[in-house]
């Protein structure tokens, strides 16, 4: 998984396992097969 990142060349950055995800902010999750992804928001 990779988050916007505004000083690395492709403003990406690799996500660790531990990061916390915030809603409003953009992320990008590779998934190589057809899936279905639930979310659930607290």
């Amino acid at each position: 998984m990779e988050g916007y990142d505004s000083t690395s060349t492709h403003h990406l950055r690799v996500l660790g396992d531990a990061e916390v995800l915030l809603a409003g902010l953009g992320y990008w999750v590779k998934v190589e097969a057809d899936t279905v992804w639930t979310v659930e928001v607290s």
